[in-house]
Parts: C-alpha cells; structure tokens; sequence
C-alpha cells in the first residue's frame, strides 16, 4: 500500500523557478553547489564592505584632512547608502530581470569595482561556532529544531550589542584617563600607552552581536514576507543598516554641532580632549530603551507560520 501521500516529497520545489524560468527539480538542482556560490558572495561582500569602512575614517581624516566629526558622518551616510541600494536591485529583481541574473550582474560590478580588504575577523570566526555548537546546545533544551527562534537571535544579538557599546565607553574613559596621566592631553599624535588588547572585548562582543542579529533578520525577512517578495525581503533587511548609519550620520553631525558651540566637542580632532566615551554611553542608552521596545513587540507578535513560536 502507497505511503500517506502528505508524506511525500514532490518532484518540484514549490514556488521556485529556475534561471529559464521552469519549475525547480529537487533532484538536479539547489544543494551544495547553489548555496557554496551564495557563501563565496557573501564572503566576498563582507570582506569589502568591511574593509573599505574600516579603513575608510584613516583616509578621510588623513590624506583628504578632513575633521573627526565630518569624516564620521560621511562614513555614515556612506553606509546607508550602500544599506538602501539593494531596495532597487530587489525592484530589478522582483520586476525585471529575476532574482538569478540579477545576482550574476551584481556579483560582476562587484568584482570589477572593488577589490577584497582587511576581514571582519571577530564576525567570521564565530559564525562556525555558532553554528556547530552554540545552536546544536540551544536546541537540546528548547526542543526547537534552529534552537533559537528568529526573534530570539535578534534580541538576543541586541543584548551583546548593548554590552559590547558599555564596554566601549568604559575603555574610552580609560584611555582618556591615560592620556592624562601622562601628560598627552595635547599631544593628539603621541602613542597612548595602553594594550591594544583592551580592545578586543568590545569587537569580539560586536562580531557575536553582528552574528546573531544579522543571522535572525535575513530568517525573519526572507521566512516572514511573501514567497513572491523574497528579494525584496531581504533588501529590507539590509535597509535596516542603512537607516541606522543614517541616524548616527545625525546624531554625528547635531551633537558635534551642539558641544563645540559649548566648549570642545565630543568629536574633537584631538581625540585626548575629545569625549567618545559620551557618545558611547548615548548610544547604549539608546539600544537599552530600544530593546525595551523590542521586547514588547516581539511578545505581540504573531509568526506568519504557525508553527513557530513567538515567544523571546
């Protein structure tokens, strides 16, 4: 007697088509081969969008001599712009030319306009272990087949980020406790004589953060919105990151403007008399009443599939 046949698996993939636009076969087609193309991308695109912004505020205050706050604020609106622009390769995608070549011509702009620069270390090394172990524990106590719900991983990303924010003011008030010690308040170019490993906490704090913020929101924006809307789902998910730069493009720019009409400003091109550790201590007040807000609706929030849970 035939198996139920709700059990069976079809020969296709629903709503999936192929780069010629045919039904999806699951015998000769996604698998290994499809998803190490998406990884090589991926990879290639954290690897310059993370060097370029790294390496970016060196340049722009250095050769091109631009002041700490100018230069902070331009990075930013850099950001989101380059957060914003997959909304119109979504468009292009969704409404033109597919999801499948419009990827292929994106991926060859890329390769010929930018070139790979310093890795993002802390976010790379992590990813692995978040997923072979940290995921596989979670899993055992909350019975969860992805151990975390989408939900969770974000909030749960937003919590470290918050951590890694304080641990960031209190290394700036050290640093700027140092300089004074020492006498180099007014020698902006001296060497602080601190460790460099004072800061690796917060990076490595921030690479955990990015791992399981991003991770839930790419699964969030691709499982939540309509199968028909995949691509732009996801360039909403990266638009996030845009707004965001472009409000601490803002908050760069009126609170320069405002501290130095008082006295120095927090953004002082002489970072020994300049107050980062405020700024830093803004933006984790900031991510605290925003998780607070988080909570809240994530609590009321009602998954498109029934089977997850919505619980934080």
């Amino acid at each position: 007697m035939d198996a139920d046949p709700l059990l069976r698996k079809s020969a296709t993939v629903a709503g999936a088509v192929d780069y010629r636009g045919l039904p999806v076969s699951r015998s000769s087609s996604g698998g290994w081969s499809s998803a190490l193309f998406i990884i090589g991308v991926e990879i290639a695109e954290r690897f310059a969008f993370y060097g370029i912004s790294s390496n970016l505020i060196t340049y722009l205050t250095g050769p091109l001599g631009e002041a700490t706050a100018a230069a902070a604020a331009a990075i930013n609106t850099w950001s989101g712009v380059a957060s914003m622009l997959p909304l119109l390769g979504a468009i292009v995608a969704d409404s033109y030319l597919g999801r499948f070549r419009t990827i292929i011509l994106a991926s060859l702009l890329y390769i010929l306009v930018r070139f790979p620069l310093s890795p993002p270390l802390s976010f790379s090394a992590f990813i692995p272990i978040y997923d072979r172990i940290l995921v596989p524990m979670v899993r055992k106590y909350s019975k969860k087949p992805a151990g975390f719900t989408m939900l969770q991983r974000i909030g749960t990303g937003m919590v470290i980020s918050l951590i890694s924010m304080v641990i960031a003011a209190l290394v700036e008030l050290k640093r700027l406790e140092t300089a004074r010690d020492f006498g180099l308040v007014d020698q902006p170019a001296a060497t602080i004589p601190m460790s460099l490993w004072w800061l690796i906490p917060q990076y490595v704090l921030y690479g955990i953060a990015d791992v399981f913020t991003m991770v839930g929101l790419q699964e969030f924006f691709y499982d939540q919105i309509p199968d028909a809307l995949r691509s732009l789902g996801l360039a909403l998910y990266l638009s996030i990151f845009g707004i965001g730069s472009f409000i601490s493009s803002f908050l760069v720019s009126a609170i320069d403007k405002a501290t130095a009409e008082s006295g120095e400003s927090w953004f002082s091109n002489n970072l020994n008399r300049a107050h980062l550790d405020y700024f830093y201590w803004l933006l984790a007040g900031l991510s605290a009443l925003e998780l607070i807000i988080y909570f809240f609706l994530a609590r009321v929030y009602v998954y498109k599939n029934k089977g997850s849970s919505a619980v934080v």
